[in-house]
């Protein structure tokens, strides 16, 4: 049986699945381990080190990829309110009164008054410039209002 036509088109699919993959944010990785299984099924004869070089390649380039992926992902407009959708909703399963109390203290110790640069836990800042709003539903760092650039807010009392 003459095989070199079944290991073309295993190579072929490998190619096509690799583009597909790419372009698609791969779809899964099912269609990799089958395309695997081909080429055991096919019983190809391949050097050992022509195979070791071909899986550290495809090692490589998937890694490559999945870096590439996560950092996209990671930066994107869906992932981000997303990310704030979910800690919206804990904030709301919380008991509030807890959260404030903890939020009091810090607001206490600033006088009434954030800085750009420091961290809040909740809540809703209202810059001292131009009374823009910005809602908080988890510690991050505080920027600068992004109306005016000005560096200092108010935090409002959260609703019972």
């Amino acid at each position: 049986m003459n095989k070199a036509p079944h290991y073309q088109s295993v190579l072929d699919k490998l190619n096509q699945w690799l583009r597909q993959s790419s372009e698609a944010e791969t779809r899964t990785l099912v269609s990799g381990v089958n395309f695997l299984n081909e080429w055991i099924e096919a019983g190809l004869e391949v050097h050992r080190d022509e195979l070791k070089h071909s899986a550290q390649f495809l090692l490589r380039d998937l890694q490559h990829f999945y870096h590439d992926y996560q950092r996209d992902t990671n930066e994107s407009a869906y992932y981000l309110s997303l990310k704030d959708n979910i800690w919206h909703y804990l904030t709301e399963m919380t008991d509030r009164t807890q959260l404030e109390w903890r939020e009091f203290n810090s607001d206490l110790s600033h006088e009434g008054y954030y800085k750009a640069g420091e961290e809040i836990g909740f809540g809703v800042l209202v810059c001292k410039q131009c009374s823009t709003k910005k809602e908080i539903y988890h510690p991050e760092i505080i920027s600068a209002c992004l109306e005016c650039q000005h560096d200092t807010f108010s935090r409002e009392l959260a609703k019972p």
